[in-house]
């Protein structure tokens, strides 16, 4: 980090101010967050593998159910949709917009 102590910086900045500069803003909030963000690449941010892992899957179910009603719906306009690739930006676009 760069030692700025943020509870000092922001109980001094916020003390009865309304409204700050871009030079001020920049310099007192944004400085300091780059720098926890550097600190944090640093360090190293703990993950709770096993939650991922169970949400991963969640995920996956919802995205697979979310193509197959798409699916339906575009079927149900187009016949062939059905054999589209839902994750092609021009096949989605001569989907929606008739190939314009």
């Amino acid at each position: 980090g760069d030692g700025v102590d943020m509870q000092e910086t922001y109980r001094d900045l916020v003390d009865g101010r309304k409204s700050f500069n871009m030079y001020e803003f920049y310099a007192n909030f944004w400085r300091p967050f780059g720098s926890l963000l550097t600190d944090m690449e640093q360090v190293g941010v703990l993950a709770d593998q096993e939650h991922l892992a169970k949400i991963e899957k969640i995920a996956t179910e919802d995205q697979i159910e979310a193509q197959t009603f798409f699916r339906e719906w575009a079927s149900e306009r187009v016949p062939d949709a059905r054999l589209m690739n839902i994750g092609s930006a021009l096949q989605l676009r001569r989907l929606l917009f008739a190939g314009a």
